[in-house]
């Protein structure tokens, strides 16, 4: 069956999931409710929850990705079958959501991101320095703004990039992280602040750069809080600020994303908006658990 871009489809999930052609859409994104491992139908759901997955894989085209979003409780057998039926190569990560609800209670959900094949999505993906990290970059300033000093030293020793260079060879265990050309190059630039007397040579990190490049997002996510005016927030709140960062990391402009219990109905808001370079050019198809 032909996914239609930008379209709510009434309908079991799987049984949506088993019309879809093979290698269909390029991105799954899966958000079923929350269990209770403690229910007496828990391992039945769970089994139905494997059979939604053993779909999702064979819609995924080979650059495809899976999103996992799963309460902590049940992230280990989710995981285990996640691991079988992609295959433990194809793990990318498990970020770790923490959450803050308005009553300042501290909460976290897991995501666990799988990829078809070696050749799925994964983009590198920043974010803005918090102002206490701004803060590590005021021990120094020139012309070009504060910057802090690091280290121009590895440690470990690697014999290609122990050499001597401008009367300073490596401590012992240790190694250049750049090679004579880099060093030679951010020297030129200024980058490298040599000291007086003692001590060591350094490289110049200018906040000016940490803020246009922004940092890695790292596996635990606390910079995304519980919406306002949810009032009280259910198991499995998916904020729109999260759902457009897991977009961010498995999908590119273009490409079809499938979510096929559309719970909160997050990827169906997030693709048609204007997002930066993103804006309309991505596609989402979406289901709903009738």
């Amino acid at each position: 069956m032909p996914i239609a871009a930008t379209t709510l489809y009434e309908a079991e999930a799987r049984e949506l999931l088993e019309r879809v052609g093979d290698g269909a859409v390029d991105m799954v994104f899966l958000s079923p409710p929350f269990e209770n491992p403690a229910a007496p139908d828990f391992s039945t759901r769970v089994r139905e929850f494997a059979r939604v997955i053993e779909q999702s894989h064979r819609v995924l085209s080979d650059r495809g990705s899976l999103f996992y979003f799963s309460d902590p409780g049940i992230a280990g057998p989710i995981r285990v079958i996640l691991d079988h039926i992609f295959g433990k190569q194809n793990f990318r990560a498990e970020y770790v959501w923490m959450r803050t609800n308005l009553n300042r209670q501290l909460r976290h959900d897991t995501i666990l991101f799988y990829g078809k094949t070696d050749a799925a999505t994964e983009n590198q993906v920043r974010r803005a320095l918090r102002e206490a990290e701004r803060r590590y970059f005021v021990s120094a300033e020139d012309e070009r703004g504060p910057f802090r000093k690091s280290s121009l030293e590895a440690p470990l020793e690697r014999p290609n990039l122990c050499f001597p260079w401008r009367g300073y060879m490596p401590g012992p265990g240790r190694s250049w992280r750049y090679t004579l050309e880099n060093l030679e190059k951010l020297f030129s630039e200024g980058r490298i602040l040599m000291p007086a007397g003692k001590g060591r040579p350094a490289l110049k990190q200018y906040l000016v750069d940490a803020e246009s490049a922004g940092l890695p997002l790292g596996t635990v996510w606390d910079d995304i809080p519980v919406e306002r005016g949810c009032g009280k927030v259910a198991a499995g709140h998916i904020p729109l600020k999260l759902a457009e960062r897991i977009a961010l990391i498995g999908s590119r402009p273009g490409d079809l994303v499938l979510d096929p219990y559309a719970g909160q109905g997050v990827m169906l808001e997030h693709f048609p908006l204007n997002h930066g370079h993103i804006r309309q050019r991505r596609r989402s198809s979406r289901t709903r658990q009738g």
